[in-house]
């Protein structure tokens, strides 16, 4: 019997807004027989799937996201992502841009009953209907995304703050038209075109927060060069009119823009940016070079076999994709107590209004009692709250050094339970130095480090540098030493390259003048200031920590032992792939601290990624925090986010506390439209305070002091 191979695949998902939704979406897939795994990326619109192809057909996964509310769609490129981004943004202006002019006028009729009521009871009818009409734009036009996602939602089994909001809505729109009916102006379309423009404003710092992962992918594919030269007329032409079997030059000191073969000269190679490596590859003919490699020596012949979007780098971006799309967001509690609201509202309100039913009152003035309950329990000031107390940690964070893109990965960082960290330039400060020369018999080690030093004159590369300063301090400035041309000693080609026999810890170079090994150096690198300390507090809070290194295993096992980082949790020789692939076997949540585009997969399958400040563009745009100079702030940034976790639960009971009060209010029959306003009002301001105040007092603060001022990490 044949078994079928199991599918996995990356989709593109139209119509996608939420956490909650994608959820819901993400359920929904799960329950078809044959699914073995699925995730859903509201930040990318994107689904991953690995599904039994014997049990389920890809049309079956289309019928079920459609009957959901969505669309299945190929996955998209940058260029696509971004311009749906764009048309969306311009979009949801427009909506905002509305609902603010329209809602203003709106609520003019409605201060007027509020505050200074006319005593005819026919101007006030004629004043509250203004106030529904001029809110027609909003609740018709402005509103109709938001309510159809409160629908899909319903339809997911998945409630949502746009479910909550659309509850509250439609509560303040019958409540109002069944006033006007009656000849009364107790109308709530101020309430409701309120609600609208919280919410447009909350979608409009979503889409800032997804512009960042798309442009996480970006940079990844810009981090190699977009133009190539050609070696038959010496031409230079954009890289996507560059077809396999095409001879490129690549000269010294240029990045390579597309993998090929070496077909003519020699050099070496730093592959860093891609494997993470530190050592200097040597390179000849019949040798295959990867885009963003730099050439470092002399320039080359490239035969290309591949073509923009199919290089080694533009996989590296698909495979960030992938993660993004397969990762799970943690579960917000904030979304959570949403979704239980959602469904409490409607039925406090019947409650109310079934009681009053009960006392005697007239059905019409009962049923308005509940629709009343259910527009002041709707709390538009945890809509605001959440993202203000999530910016407000942000910006606390900018005044420490540290940059946050996701205000949820302060969060996520508290609860880490595994961190990994790579090794050179984020473990240690990524300026190695000449630790020892050691000469072959009949040379000494300052002829043996001169050479070397010619040979890598004029190269930039951090080990070039570290043998030229060796160098300089060895023979004294201004001292003379024999010299050819460059890259030569007394006429003889100097080469200086990996000693492949050498298994000491440190970085080891072989130098050879004229084919003669005549000596070898050792490089080792210092663990950044701050490390032994950040990986104390890290362990004694129970947090798992590790290392993951593309360098080789003597090198990592010399780090590892001293930061007292325990040996089988030192991980090396790993590439892109295989540091993901670590992170998905490891204890969740888990976290990663990188610098180099090779980092960006592990970025992505991490719960949290953090760059070191002098991470590559690439890897800080893919990051989600980026630390600032000393690697201990790693630590003030987790704290930050048990701040933020605090606040957060803060607010669920203040808005608990908030609907206990409102619904004793409706059941006793005291919420009128002014109550109602008078309710929101101080509840959205009492809510904002509490969001923004621990964390204006810690941007008061300077960095050091701050640290030592925040309260203990959350713990899982």
């Amino acid at each position: 019997m044949t078994i079928a191979e199991p599918r996995r695949q990356l989709y593109g998902v139209d119509g996608l807004w939420c956490g909650g939704c994608a959820s819901g979406l993400e359920r929904r897939i799960a329950a078809l027989p044959g699914v073995r795994y699925v995730a859903v990326h509201f930040l990318t619109r994107s689904a991953f799937v690995e599904w039994d192809t014997a049990q389920l057909h890809e049309a079956q996964i289309a019928d079920c996201v459609k009957s959901g509310g969505y669309g299945l769609a190929p996955p998209r490129n940058v260029v696509a992502m971004r311009s749906a981004l764009d048309a969306t943004r311009r979009t949801l202006a427009m909506r905002l841009a509305v609902a603010m002019f329209f809602g203003m006028w709106s609520m003019l009729p409605a201060l007027i009953l509020y505050f200074d009521p006319p005593r005819d009871g026919s101007t006030r009818w004629w004043l509250a209907l203004a106030s529904g009409l001029l809110a027609v734009p909003v609740l018709g036009y402005a509103a109709s995304d938001l309510m159809a996602m409160a629908v899909r939602s319903l339809r997911l089994r998945s409630p949502s703050f746009d479910l909550m909001i659309g509850v509250g809505i439609m509560a303040a729109i019958l409540a109002s038209i069944q006033a006007l009916a009656s000849g009364r102006a107790n109308v709530y379309f101020d309430a409701a075109v309120m609600l609208v423009t919280v919410l447009l404003v909350a979608r409009l710092i979503d889409l800032r927060l997804r512009s960042r992962a798309i442009d996480a992918i970006d940079a990844i594919e810009r981090a190699a060069p977009e133009t190539a030269r050609l070696a038959d007329d010496g031409s230079k032409v954009a890289i996507d009119a560059v077809m396999p079997g095409t001879r490129i030059i690549v000269e010294a000191g240029a990045e390579v823009p597309i993998d090929g073969f070496v077909e003519a000269g020699e050099s070496s190679i730093d592959r860093a940016i891609l494997t993470g490596e530190a050592m200097p590859l040597s390179i000849g003919p019949g040798m295959r070079v990867p885009a963003g490699a730099l050439n470092l020596k002399r320039a080359i012949v490239l035969r290309t076999d591949r073509r923009a979007g199919d290089r080694d780098i533009d996989r590296i971006g698909g495979r960030v994709a992938i993660e993004l799309a397969a990762r799970r967001g943690p579960a917000d509690p904030v979304e959570r107590l949403a979704g239980w609201l959602s469904a409490i509202i409607p039925l406090l309100g019947m409650l109310v209004a079934l009681g009053w039913v009960v006392t005697g009152e007239a059905p019409a003035l009962a049923i308005q009692h509940g629709l009343a309950t259910m527009i002041v329990l709707c709390p538009c000031a945890l809509v605001i709250a959440r993202p203000l107390a999530g910016f407000a940690a942000v910006a606390a964070a900018a005044t420490l050094g540290i940059r946050v893109v996701d205000p949820g990965a302060l969060e996520t960082l508290a609860r880490v339970r595994t961190i990994y960290f790579d090794k050179t330039g984020t473990l240690t400060r990524g300026k190695p130095f000449v630790e020892s020369v050691l000469p072959q018999p009949d040379w000494t080690a300052s002829d043996v480090l001169n050479a070397a030093a010619e040979a890598e004159a004029g190269i930039d590369h951090p080990i070039a540098y570290a043998i030229s300063a060796r160098a300089g301090k060895a023979r004294g400035v201004g001292e003379r030493h024999p010299r050819g041309a460059s890259g030569s000693w007394c006429g003889q080609a100097v080469e200086v390259g990996t000693a492949p026999d050498d298994d000491s810890s440190a970085t080891a170079l072989a130098v050879r003048i004229g084919g003669v090994h005549v000596g070898t150096l050792r490089l080792s690198d210092q663990p950044r200031d701050g490390i032994e300390t950040t990986l104390s507090a890290l362990t004694g809070a129970g947090v798992r920590a590790g290392i993951a290194s593309g360098d080789h295993r003597g090198a990592v096992d010399a780090i590892g032992r001293i930061v007292d980082i325990a040996p089988e949790d030192r991980h090396a020789a790993l590439s892109p792939q295989d540091k993901a692939d670590l992170i998905h076997r490891s204890r969740r949540p888990v976290a990663f601290v990188g610098d180099g585009v090779n980092d960006a997969p592990a970025f992505a399958a991490a719960d949290v990624g953090l760059a070191v400040a002098s991470a590559h563009p690439a890897a800080v745009r893919t990051a989600q925090i980026v630390l600032d100079d000393r690697i201990d702030s790693l630590l003030v940034a987790r704290m930050l986010g048990g701040r933020l976790i605090a606040v957060l639960r803060r607010l669920m009971f203040v808005t608990i506390a908030y609907n206990v009060f409102a619904a004793a209010a409706g059941a006793a029959g005291f919420i009128n439209p002014v109550t109602a306003a008078a309710l929101m009002a101080a509840s959205s301001l009492v809510t904002a305070g509490l969001a923004l105040q621990p964390f204006q007092v810690l941007g008061q603060r300077r960095p050091a002091e701050a640290g030592r001022h925040l309260p203990a990490p959350a713990s899982a």
